[in-house]
């Protein structure tokens, strides 16, 4: 069973309650009908507010996946411009190190053990093929882009003519990509802080929500006895603790 319809199980005992009049006049301030209304409001509040702050949340996964779109691709295309730019090979090389870890694959250029055995399963000498890298999460993808800005930014030689190659501009795609970063962040933890207290309010608080219909079905029992119908009509009424 969701929130959602453990609200919706609760609205629906409310309003039997309300339905009742003056015969339902629980001696309990938390089980008298303005006080469940009141309750039941405060729910609708916390689901809303889950709402509110996924939507956020998705909204800042949304804007991060923007950010790094063709990340990979912009990775190559500096290494295109730095090894065209006349540098030495180990600057290239650095470079290279962290594109392969941009672009989630790096070569194995171990050759084959000389051995009769390893002969046999790897007749020729070529590089063993591409593995995916660990390390792909966007944070590490930050991480592995500004090792390689700060490669290219102290390399006089590398001074491309295309806007978007330029130093600066990589820089500032780099704060992009951190702030995109930060944002989720936040957003996650907004989230997560929302999901707590709507719990809290529905399972957990003293008179939490599930705690009190409990309550009320108590309450009708003893005001209209086991056998009545309106203990009937309230008993059937289920709630549950949804799993997550």
């Amino acid at each position: 069973m969701s929130h959602i319809k453990n609200v919706e199980a609760f609205e629906k005992l409310v309003g039997i309650c309300a339905g009742y009049g003056d015969k339902y006049n629980p001696a309990q301030a938390n089980l008298q009908v303005q006080n469940l209304f009141n309750l039941l409001n405060g729910a609708r509040k916390k689901l809303n507010d889950v709402g509110a702050a996924k939507t956020n949340y998705d909204n800042a996964t949304n804007a991060r996946e923007v950010a790094y779109t063709d990340l990979d691709q912009l990775a190559k295309r500096i290494l295109g411009e730095l090894k065209s730019s006349g540098v030495l090979d180990q600057t290239v090389s650095d470079a290279n190190s962290m594109v392969r870890k941009i672009t989630g694959y790096r070569a194995n250029n171990r050759l084959p053990v000389s051995s009769p055995v390893a002969a046999a399963l790897a007749p020729t000498n070529e590089v063993i093929s591409k593995r995916t890298a660990r390390g792909l999460d966007y944070g590490s993808l930050a991480q592995h882009f500004e090792k390689l800005v700060q490669t290219i930014s102290v390399e006089p030689a590398y001074r491309p003519n295309t806007t978007d190659l330029k130093v600066d501009a990589l820089s500032n795609h780099l704060q992009t990509l951190r702030i995109g970063n930060t944002g989720v962040v936040y957003a996650h933890a907004s989230l997560s802080e929302a999901r707590n207290k709507r719990n809290a309010f529905f399972y957990k608080d003293y008179s939490n929500l599930i705690k009190t219909a409990r309550a009320v079905k108590e309450q009708v029992r003893a005001t209209f006895g086991s056998n009545s119908a309106a203990f009937a009509e309230v008993n059937k009424i289920r709630f549950a603790k949804p799993i997550k």
